[in-house]
């Protein structure tokens, strides 16, 4: 996902943050939840903040 998302963001700060959104909600619905980590949590929550 962070192949398709980086050049449309054109920027590889914002691609990565797009990843790791998706990422955590393809883990949310997958029901593996326990296998994310804390600071990924923490750092979904600021890129998703940053990109609205």
């Amino acid at each position: 996902m962070i192949i398709i998302i980086t050049p449309f963001a054109y920027s590889v700060a914002n691609g990565i943050g797009a990843g790791f959104i998706t990422m955590v909600i393809t883990k949310l619905f997958c029901g593996k939840v326990k296998e994310i980590h804390p600071l990924i949590w923490g750092s979904r929550y600021l890129r998703f903040w940053y990109i609205l």
